[in-house]
């Protein structure tokens, strides 16, 4: 691996999750400082996941155009940010989420 896979450029990605391509492999443990605590409690959602098609792509085609989730849309960003609070609202702990 090299380029945005070490070093430097490796530790700047952690903060995007390590959510992309080979992202996946297990991070050097002198690089790891991802907080992984989260995925534990149920904390991981996709926009998938907050806006399902199944709820809402008969009503609102518009917001899946282009195999992608509208998120300059205001609504979509209305309805992900109420999935998310009544996600972490149903964990007994979520306020130290």
């Amino acid at each position: 691996m090299g380029g945005a896979e070490q070093g430097v450029p490796r530790t700047h990605n952690l903060l995007n999750g390590e959510s992309h391509g080979p992202s996946f492999a297990p991070t050097p443990p002198e690089l790891d400082d991802w907080d992984h605590s989260w995925l534990a409690k149920g904390g991981d959602a996709s926009f998938w996941d907050l806006l399902p098609c199944d709820k809402y792509l008969k009503t609102h085609p518009e917001w899946y155009a282009g195999g992608q989730v509208a998120m300059t849309n205001a609504d979509v960003r209305r309805i992900m940010a109420e999935q998310i609070v009544e996600r972490l609202k149903a964990l007994p702990d979520y306020r130290k989420v």
